[in-house]
């Protein structure tokens, strides 16, 4: 019997398999010999890993087969050619996967990460709280208030901009500090050469960004919201009171949410560059010279550059920061 004749009854066999058999075939996403995947980043690096595996597994087999065939077709240039080629073929496998590791490093560092997300957060979707009443004049009365209180502060260059200050060059994450020692060096340089050579001025009116600071307003935004979609029923209980209270005084410090003020709020980006150290908001006068800030930064040895967007004329951004991750 021939391998097509043997072939095609097994392609015939596999076709006449009833259908309620293969409907209790059940298939899952995790990889095998490794640990269950709960989301898309999680996949992808168990996928990667897992491929790695069998490609080193097979590349190494695809070597030594093409090292024993060259070596045993001594004499025979048709058999050595093909033993190098079954090597080249392995290498190059080898270095496919290589060059994906590389293009996903550099789509998303996080995807590779095990135990890390690379999907941004969302914001809140308000669920109404059992029991609360839709419209009318009157909510919920008493009982316990279903809103909870915003989140305290801790961080303390958090703090220091939830007490006014504006201009921040401290962070207690050591890596993000790294970077803005540096930021206000060049700032600082750049302030320098303006007044001697331009007769200009730079003002750094925004730096540093704690990740605390705009998870603080993202936390006010996400309240709102929920206030938002069932007022009757927060302000007609009680021991909502001093929550609601709160909640509006932050609203009103921040013109969040507050007398017509937008309401909306950025979720928090760890890679952001105020949050990582690497952004700066600056006022440059007289404003015209903005047209030709880069290239006098670049001809002065300032490592800073304007990201030349006409909507913002005040971002700097560092160039070549010492630590190009994003902040814990």
């Amino acid at each position: 019997m021939s391998q097509k004749t043997v072939i095609a009854l097994l392609a015939v066999a596999l076709a006449a398999v009833p259908a309620f058999l293969l409907a209790q075939v059940k298939i899952s996403t995790n990889i095998p010999g490794l640990a269950p995947s709960t989301d898309v980043c999680g996949f992808v690096s168990n996928f990667y890993t897992f491929s790695l595996m069998i490609g080193g597994i097979l590349a190494f087999g695809a070597i030594v087969y093409g090292g024993v065939k060259y070596t045993f077709a001594a004499g025979n240039p048709s058999g050595q050619s093909e033993g190098k080629e079954w090597i080249k073929g392995a290498l190059l496998g080898l270095l496919l996967l290589v060059g994906a590791y590389i293009i996903l490093n550099t789509i998303n560092p996080d995807i590779l990460k095990k135990g890390s997300s690379c999907l941004p957060s969302l914001p809140a979707v308000f669920v109404p709280p059992a029991g609360g009443g839709g419209g009318g004049g009157g909510g919920g009365g008493g009982g316990a208030c279903s809103l909870a209180p915003l989140t305290a502060i801790t961080d303390p260059a958090a703090l220091a901009m939830e007490n006014g200050a504006t201009v921040v060059w401290t962070s207690s994450d050591p890596n993000v500090q790294k970077n803005l020692t540096k930021l206000q060096q060049e700032f600082n340089k750049l302030r320098s050469i303006m007044t001697s050579k331009v007769g200009g001025s730079a003002t750094a009116n925004s730096v540093y960004r704690p990740l605390a600071y705009q998870m603080h307003l993202f936390d006010i935004f996400q309240a709102s919201q929920v206030y938002n979609g069932n007022k009757s029923f927060y302000d007609g209980n009680s021991t909502c009171s001093s929550v609601i209270s709160a909640l509006k005084a932050e609203q009103q410090k921040h013109g969040i949410c507050y007398d017509g003020k937008p309401c909306l709020v950025s979720s928090p980006n760890k890679c952001a560059p105020h949050v990582k150290g690497t952004g700066v908001d600056i006022s440059i006068s007289p404003a015209a010279f903005l047209n030709t800030i880069n290239t006098f930064l670049q001809s002065n040895n300032i490592d800073l550059r304007w990201q030349a967007l006409a909507s913002d004329p005040v971002h700097f951004n560092l160039v070549n920061p010492p630590f190009a991750g994003c902040a814990s």
